[in-house]
């Protein structure tokens, strides 16, 4: 009986040490996208966050997330975009450029490695079988509403804002000022997939991103479509963000009313 115990934990310890490795090598990749507090997670997602309502209207499903800018430096840095439990795209970095008419702007280029379509499928593509990736990342000072750069303040974060706070109601969504912050955009197709992903900063608060995958059944080909089909989404798309418009515009006229 302790014969087969022994050899049983010498077996379980076996699988261990050998799984170990393929843990550890799976650790050392980073992610690019980084976790929200839940009260962050609650405060962008309000009803009332009408400019995130309409940039999430594209997506089959989404996440808010902070990015991990220093990845981004390096030419050579491999990552994870992984922002599903069920979805992990590897990334590496081929170059990192500023752009002459860009002071602020600056263009990330790499490579996607998995998923991946098997040369042995027999498509010959280099862009299916290597599929190119172009991000921008922008430095700079960018415009938020009062009450975001207030919260920031509040929060302890005066060194991202750029100077003193106007004297105006802060609950005001289209009072702004600026804050010094770093973003990222961009959008590309995974082939092995057969799906469109975006990244792009929140619009009302610019520290934050949302990530998603993108719902073709919603999004139009051009703003003036050839078919019914297209159309009709647009159709869809126009009647949602009259709605929201008019939903915010109800919002400001009762707090003007207060």
């Amino acid at each position: 009986m302790n014969r087969k115990r022994r050899v049983v934990v010498a077996a379980v310890s076996l699988g261990f040490w050998l799984i170990q490795p393929v843990a550890e090598a799976a650790e050392s990749i980073p992610n690019l996208l980084l976790p929200v507090d839940k009260a962050d997670l609650v405060r962008l997602q309000s009803p009332s966050q009408y400019g995130f309502r309409q940039q999430s209207y594209f997506a089959k499903r989404y996440q808010i997330v902070r990015i991990n800018f220093p990845l981004l430096d390096v030419v050579g840095q491999t990552f994870d975009v992984a922002a599903f439990p069920d979805l992990s795209i590897r990334m590496v970095a081929r170059d990192v450029v500023g752009i002459p008419s860009g002071e602020n702007l600056r263009e990330w280029t790499g490579e996607i490695l998995s998923p991946a379509i098997p040369p042995s499928s027999g498509v010959d593509s280099p862009d299916v079988l290597h599929p190119q990736v172009s991000l921008w990342i922008h430095t700079g000072d960018l415009p938020v509403p009062i009450r975001v750069a207030r919260e920031i303040q509040q929060t302890g974060g005066k060194s991202e804002l750029l100077g003193a706070l106007p004297e105006q109601d802060a609950s005001a969504s289209r009072v702004f000022t600026r804050i010094d912050v770093p973003t990222l955009s961009g959008q590309w197709f995974v082939p092995a997939l057969n799906a469109q992903f975006v990244i792009q900063p929140i619009e009302d608060d610019p520290r934050f991103h949302i990530f998603y995958e993108e719902d073709f059944e919603k999004r139009p080909q051009g703003t003036h479509p050839g078919n019914a089909i297209d159309e009709e989404k647009l159709r869809k798309m126009r009647e949602f963000f009259d709605q929201l418009d008019s939903e915010r515009r109800a919002a400001e006229e009762t707090r003007k009313n207060r």
